[in-house]
């Protein structure tokens, strides 16, 4: 039965990305109450890495061209995980635990969160007809401890 439902998950995906791969996205108009306050990038991004990313394992790092091209820095990223109650009741609705993953620079990530809950990130969804605002919960975003359980 899992064997099954792996399949039926591997099927959709597949043919979700043949959906994606032969129509163009569309723009579709921001609601009016939030349009001023918003720019709506003409971003195309249905799949992480865009439609032609390749996540097959590659030698890119060992190449002489990276190695001339890479220069050593003292800038420092912090990596973080961010919550908020949107987030958190959007994970209950799907019985996962949802994390905005992203960096910003060394010393600013409780400035990331006050950018993040002034702009009300993510509240913005799309409803297979067009944009809506979830205010509920999007503008009190604060970095997450995250304790895996497991390894990878």
């Amino acid at each position: 039965m899992l064997a099954d439902l792996a399949k039926t998950l591997q099927d959709s995906q597949q043919a979700l990305i043949e959906i994606l791969e032969k129509s163009t996205p569309e723009h579709v108009p921001l609601p009016a109450r939030v349009a001023g306050k918003r720019r709506q990038l003409p971003t195309d991004w249905p799949r992480i890495g865009g439609r032609n990313f390749d996540p097959k394992p590659t030698d890119l790092f060992k190449t002489e061209e990276f190695r001339n091209a890479w220069k050593p820095s003292d800038v420092r990223r912090a990596c973080y995980a961010a919550g908020c109650f949107g987030l958190r009741d959007l994970g209950k609705k799907l019985s996962m635990p949802l994390y905005k993953v992203s960096t910003t620079g060394s010393e600013r990530v409780w400035r990331r969160m006050d950018e993040l809950n002034r702009d009300c990130y993510a509240a913005l969804f799309h409803n297979g007809e067009a944009y809506q605002n979830d205010d509920a919960g999007w503008d009190n975003w604060f970095p997450s401890h995250l304790y895996p359980q497991r390894f990878p």
